[in-house]
């Protein structure tokens, strides 16, 4: 899946992040779509960006921001 027809990537990452940051959007009132890489990604030895998480074009100001605080209070947290 690449960014068009209103989809924006808002995440790229683990599959672990990614499934909490779906949660997190979702608990928000954002849909996203979860694209999970790990099997195409093990091989060329970089699992740790095998999942992309998508919103619409509407929605991505909010959940990118979203993104963003969870991604620093979690550099935070283990820093």
């Amino acid at each position: 899946m690449n960014e068009q027809d209103g989809i924006k990537k808002v995440y790229s990452g683990t599959i672990v992040e990614a499934e909490y940051i779906v949660e997190l959007l979702n608990e928000s009132g954002i849909s996203s779509m979860l694209q999970n890489r790990l099997n195409e990604t093990i091989p060329m030895g970089y699992p740790e960006n095998a999942a992309f998480v998508f919103v619409s074009e509407q929605d991505y100001g909010q959940a990118i921001t979203l993104v963003e605080e969870y991604l620093k209070s979690s550099i935070e947290d283990n820093g």
